[in-house]
């Protein structure tokens, strides 16, 4: 994104102002309503790459976030260090900046992780070192958005604050107690939680180049490589099916 604030918010305007007939659909647990203020959003789901590539997803997205939000929780994956638990940033690090200005750390409630996670003995507070923090940009492609949506468009002005998570390979039994430690914080009717995720990196770069059939659409013999049945036909069937399961919240059909 770009450094300039000007630039940046004339680039995030335009993905804001799309027609709502061209967005593309935006996967959010919410309450849909014309107020603002009225909205029942708690979480939404919304990529981290590039803007050029995702601003209008993560638009649609973030618009459906209301003015009484004052605690934003970020979940993003780690991409270069491998965890296989959750990591908080370094207690030395009060806020993230962005061309816009800073967004200020939830000192009360990261103390509160970290002290919950060892009382739990779940490693959750693990720290995520400043260099390893500047590395990672799952977290950081939201916030600008965050900032852009809250603070400019909605007018939520100096008592934000912002609560990230780095979270890696959780195995089951860690998953449920992060899920145990973040779920009264959930039921806060201020707090948010934003869920950075590409949702599907798809091709041999990754490793991963597994395509589900939508049964629906497509014959039992397609084959996802011609012009007929192209492969984001594929691609695009899985995450749909992905995202009626988060929908339903079925976590066991998720898994």
């Amino acid at each position: 994104y770009d450094a300039d604030p000007d630039t940046l918010a004339h680039q995030l305007d335009h993905f804001f102002t799309i027609p709502q007939q061209q967005q593309p659909t935006a996967t959010s647990l919410q309450q849909q309503t014309t107020s603002p203020a009225a909205r029942k959003t708690k979480a939404i789901i919304t990529p981290h790459a590039g803007y050029r590539y995702c601003g209008s997803v993560a638009a649609s997205a973030y618009s459906t976030i209301s003015n009484n939000v004052n605690r934003v929780f970020i979940l993003g994956p780690s991409h270069h260090q491998y965890l296989d638990n959750c990591a908080l940033p370094d207690p030395n690090i009060k806020e993230y900046d962005t061309p816009f200005g800073p967004l200020k750390l939830d000192e009360d409630v990261l103390g509160e992780l970290r002290g919950l996670s060892k009382a739990s003995d779940s490693e959750f507070g693990r720290v995520f070192t400043k260099e390893q923090d500047e590395d990672e940009h799952s977290i950081e492609m939201q916030l600008p958005l965050i900032f852009h949506q809250l603070h400019h468009r909605l007018g939520v002005r100096d008592n934000l604050t912002i609560v990230p998570i780095i979270v890696g390979v959780l195995s089951p039994n860690v998953e449920r107690v992060v899920g145990r430690l973040l779920a009264k914080y959930f039921k806060d009717p201020g707090t948010l939680f934003i869920i950075s995720s590409d949702f599907c990196h798809w091709g041999l770069r990754f490793r991963y180049t597994q395509l589900q059939r939508d049964k629906t659409k497509f014959p039992k013999t397609m084959v996802f490589d011609s012009e007929e049945h192209p492969v984001n036909a594929g691609i695009e069937a899985m995450d749909r099916e992905g995202m009626a399961l988060i929908e339903k919240q079925d976590f066991e059909g998720f898994k």
